[in-house]
């Protein structure tokens, strides 16, 4: 059948099938477009807010092996021995948090300043453990004179250094996670060029459509209850398709 004598009906449904057609295919490109960014924000909430846990757990296990340590001299120069072996007990407990966190968060790290990082860390904790070693010889020795030396000349350093690279490895994930969020998942946030001849777009961003004046909204569609989209098409564009539509 010649296009020049198909019928009104013909043409309507013609047209109306082109549309639906298009319709699926942007919708398709939507669903797709909604699954990538699905799992970024997946990635973004599960990996590297795990990681920031692990970076806040090393922290808080720095912290109590810096107290452990303290708490030994102290308690070495007050001749309190049950309490000096709690310090040395919550010294264990920490460098072992510290390094099953390193061994935990290894695996997941992505960027090299991430790895350097926790590379930081690991050489902090070995060169730590044996000056430790010696705080504590020194301490079961009944030197606590000794013990604060190695304190204040030795152990004090690597608790610096280790906790500095702990407090850096956090914010490092804190901010993969706020980057993780493209600017695009803002309500109100508008593409550079979002104007093709057709846009499909929510009805959240209309108005910023209208006000631009770059488009005609043509027609609503409801995609589930109480979220609509709507479709907008070139002034220009949709100016001809009246001009020229059949009568």
């Amino acid at each position: 059948m010649r296009k020049s004598s198909w019928t009104i009906g013909a043409k309507i449904a013609l047209g109306t099938g082109a549309l639906a057609t298009a319709l699926a295919l942007l919708a398709g490109c939507g669903l797709w477009a909604l699954a990538s960014t699905n799992a970024t924000v997946e990635h973004a909430t599960q990996i590297t807010a795990r990681k920031i846990e692990l970076a806040g757990l090393m922290a808080s296990s720095v912290s109590k092996m810096a107290a452990g340590q303290r708490g030994l001299v102290l308690f070495t120069y007050a001749k309190e021995p049950a309490t000096a072996s709690k310090a040395k007990q919550l010294f264990a407990d920490g460098s072992d948090a510290l390094r099953r966190g390193l061994d935990d968060i290894t695996p997941l790290l992505t960027t090299a300043e991430g790895r350097q990082t926790v590379a930081q860390m690991d050489t902090g904790l070995a060169a730590w453990l044996p000056a430790y070693e010696q705080l504590a010889r020194l301490a079961d020795a009944g030197d606590p004179d000794g013990a604060a030396k190695a304190l204040s000349e030795g152990t004090t350093a690597h608790y610096y250094q280790t906790s500095a690279a702990a407090e850096s490895l956090i914010a490092l994930n804190r901010k993969l996670l706020e980057d993780a969020y493209p600017a695009e998942l803002g309500t109100n946030n508008m593409p550079v060029e979002p104007y093709p001849s057709m846009t499909i777009i929510s009805t959240q961003l209309a108005p910023d459509v209208d006000e631009d004046k770059a488009g005609i909204m043509t027609h609503i569609y409801e995609l589930r209850p109480n979220v609509f989209l709507e479709l907008y098409v070139q002034s220009n564009l949709w100016a001809a398709y009246l001009q020229n539509r059949p009568k």
